[in-house]
Parts: structure tokens; sequence; C-alpha cells
């Protein structure tokens, strides 16, 4: 996961930000505060949105049953991925 804020401070790391998480799961984050880190990751973050495409749910319902079977498996999946 990534976090940055005004190209100076960042977190990069697997933890997600509440108490269960933190103490359960025994996850990792590393924090800097570093425009010379930060504002390259920034710019790495906003290429991947530009390169992304947005999802409705016309498209969720149109995707193939086998495609929606996979989604379903892997959704019951999730808490052990």
């Amino acid at each position: 996961k990534l976090f940055v804020v005004d190209d100076d401070y960042g977190q990069i790391g697997s933890s997600n930000l509440d108490p269960r998480s933190l103490k359960l799961n025994f996850e990792v984050a590393v924090e800097f505060y570093s425009e010379a880190t930060a504002a390259p990751l920034a710019e790495y973050f906003e290429s991947k949105i530009d390169q992304s495409r947005r999802l409705d749910a016309h498209k969720l319902a149109a995707r193939s049953p086998l495609k929606r079977f996979v989604g379903a498996v892997f959704w019951l999946m999730s808490p052990y991925l």
C-alpha cells in the first residue's frame, strides 16, 4: 500500500491503518519524510490512475459467467489472501 501527502511525506507497507490490523496481523510499514522519495512515488501513483479504467455496475454485470464465478471464489478466499 502506498500513502503520499503533499510530495513530502509517505508510507509504504502492508498495514491497514486500524488498531485491529496493527495488533493482530503483525503488519509493517515504512514512513518517510523526504521529498526526494515521496515526489516520484506520487508521480507513479498518478500514472497508474491515468492508466486505469472506471468500472461501474453495468460493466460488472456484463462480465461472463466464468469471470463472475472466479471473482466470487476469490472474494470467498479474500480473508486468507
